[in-house]
């Protein structure tokens, strides 16, 4: 992947862990305590989340990169 896509990979996908993070505060009185604690865990900036849930984000990343050059829009 060029640097350029692969920033712009990242930039996306600190969006989705941004937005699932405020998704998640609103509603997490509604789901059950075990899974709150899981969530909780990962209330933080995208920068200080581990690889791995880094990587889960960059799954709906690259479909939206997808989407976009599919589109000719990169």
């Amino acid at each position: 992947m060029r640097e350029k896509e692969n920033n712009l990979l990242e930039e996306i996908s600190k969006l989705i862990h941004d937005e699932w993070v405020e998704w998640a505060q609103q509603i997490e009185h509604e789901v059950a305590d075990d899974r709150k604690a899981r969530w909780q865990t990962v209330y933080c900036d995208y920068e200080d989340l581990s690889e791995e849930m880094k990587e889960k984000d960059r799954v709906y990343g690259r479909k939206v990169l997808s989407m976009l050059k599919d589109r000719g829009i990169l």
